[in-house]
């Protein structure tokens, strides 16, 4: 699953609208040192923390957009998929599949998918 965060060539995260922009799969960020923002770091440690405490299974009820490649953007939940994976939690995940054009018109991000 792609999601809305981007980097650059130095790997750092930068804005959809870079012109460099790569966008990131959730294990992609999972594995990744996010320190730049702080915020999203520290959002996605806290997370984390809450995760690798919960005993249950965890349940992530997920919008996302179906790419050209068959791959799915997810467009909302980012933070709850990435941390689940950081903990190793069990997880079931709920995708809601829109499906329509490569448009960046409908979501601007749609534009990083349009050569895959």
């Amino acid at each position: 699953m792609t999601t809305l965060w981007y980097t650059g060539r130095d790997g750092r995260p930068v804005e959809y609208t870079h012109s460099r922009a790569a966008p990131l799969t959730v294990r992609q960020v999972a594995a990744a040192d996010m320190r730049t923002p702080l915020q999203r770091q520290n959002t996605l440690n806290t997370l984390t923390q809450q995760a690798l405490r919960c005993r249950e299974s965890v349940q992530l009820v997920l919008p996302a957009y179906r790419l050209p490649d068959g791959a799915d953007l997810i467009l909302d939940g980012t933070h709850r998929a990435v941390t689940a994976l950081r903990a190793r939690a069990h997880v079931t995940v709920f995708l809601y599949v829109l499906l329509g054009p490569t448009d960046p018109t409908i979501l601007p991000d749609l534009a990083h998918h349009l050569d895959r």
